[in-house]
């Protein structure tokens, strides 16, 4: 848990924090999958380590409502794979560090089960966007959110890659 903030080189490389790294390590983990989704009104780019991804992406694969088949249609579409390097560092793709509108630098966050990339202003907006949590709920990037957010709730995302080694 917790957040780091990391620079962003000009490649788009990001080192992952070491406390993040180090809890990977211990589970054999050498690729992420990444998509796009927000948190308080955000844009946050999503990072699994490969069993979450694959059981939020069978949750996905199951619903039936249109809205949220179209919704999972555009995390699949968006997702992307990547590998931890020699270095310790991931390849953002330039979309991602587009919707984040990041250039130097970026904060990754643990949240148990995943790790949530945002863009370092963000933390300074937290704040006011919770007092405005509600808005807009019928937007694709909010169908997006609430149905990972089903899913993980359902126990689609289990495990703990993401918890620093201190956590565990």
């Amino acid at each position: 848990m917790g957040s780091e903030r990391r620079s962003v080189d000009d490649r788009g490389r990001s080192p992952v924090p070491s406390q993040f790294r180090k809890s990977l390590s211990e589970h054999g983990i050498q690729e992420l999958y990444l998509s796009v989704t927000q948190a308080c009104g955000f844009p946050v780019v999503r990072v699994y380590p490969p069993d979450a991804f694959t059981k939020v992406v069978q949750e996905l694969n199951e619903l039936e409502d249109p809205e949220d088949q179209d919704a999972a249609y555009a995390f699949m579409h968006l997702a992307s794979r990547c590998e931890i390097d020699d270095a310790g560092r991931v390849q953002l793709p330039a979309r991602f560090r587009e919707y984040l509108q990041v250039t130097k630098e970026i904060v990754w966050t643990g949240l148990g089960q995943y790790f949530d990339l945002t863009h370092p202003e963000a933390g300074k907006i937290l704040p006011a966007v919770l007092n405005q949590a509600a808005t807009n709920r019928n937007s694709p990037i909010s169908r997006i959110q609430r149905c990972v957010f089903r899913s993980e709730k359902a126990g689609g995302a289990s495990g703990s890659m993401a918890r620093p080694a201190a956590d565990q």
